[in-house]
């Protein structure tokens, strides 16, 4: 099955490898690239935080070269998801805790680590899908933003990507957030052979709101994993069966 990853180039490639080791052929075509903020946070800056929340590994990846990073590493940290945890351990994080891979379970879960008076450190990235420091202000928790990098958005699919798609030879595409659901359906403007396409194709999807974002393509087969993790994405593949000429 060609199965299209338009996550950005280090986590779309890892996926890839994940797919091909079950037997799919795995397109990839990034909808956005990562790149570190200039100047970049003064960390030290800020009071120690009681507690360190990061909604992406993107963060961890920029993190990695930040020169304040060694005051975070003995602080708990409470990453999005099981990943993003993994990342954090082998970048040094002693106390690493993982939600369940979405914010409302990391949202939940800092409230219950934390006190009144609390104060968390958010890692993130300049575009966030959900304010952290806006849901745990009722609680009394207070939050700093240290914002370590953008995605911008690349305009066209790749050369191998828009020549599958055109010619009908895709079968599904993996989204895994609804900012890339929505630049690759930006991707697709002007061209009405690439949203016919498009709209031929399965989408799979690692929440409801992904699928939202996908609305005005009009696709036929949308679905949606039971957990908001890779695995449970890419375990949705088999339902849609062996491709036809395969």
């Amino acid at each position: 099955m060609h199965v299209l990853v338009t996550r950005p180039r280090a986590d779309a490639e890892r996926t890839a490898r994940r797919l091909r080791g079950l037997g799919h052929d795995a397109v990839v075509s990034p909808v956005m690239a990562i790149t570190a903020c200039r100047p970049r946070p003064d960390i030290a800056a800020l009071a120690p935080p009681d507690l360190v929340l990061v909604t992406s590994v993107n963060a961890l990846r920029v993190l990695a070269d930040h020169p304040d990073r060694h005051l975070l590493l003995e602080r708990p940290l409470l990453a999005v998801g099981r990943r993003t945890a993994t990342v954090a351990r082998r970048q040094g994080f002693r106390h690493v805790d993982a939600a369940e891979g979405d914010a409302v379970s990391l949202i939940e879960q800092a409230k219950a680590k934390l006190p009144k008076g609390g104060r968390a450190l958010h890692l993130a990235g300049r575009d966030r899908a959900a304010d952290l420091a806006a849901a745990l202000a009722p609680s009394g928790i207070d939050v700093d933003l240290a914002v370590l990098y953008e995605a911008q958005s690349i305009p066209h699919l790749t050369e191998r990507a828009d020549k599958l798609l055109r010619a009908g030879a895709l079968h599904a595409i993996l989204h895994f957030s609804t900012r890339s659901a929505a630049l690759f359906l930006a991707q697709l403007q002007g061209d009405v052979n690439l949203v016919e396409k498009a709209a031929l194709l399965s989408h799979l999807c690692l929440s409801s709101k992904v699928a939202t974002a996908l609305k005005p393509l009009g696709a036929k087969t949308v679905l949606i994993a039971q957990r908001p993790e890779e695995r449970a994405l890419i375990d949705l593949l088999p339902r849609l069966g062996s491709p036809s000429g395969e």
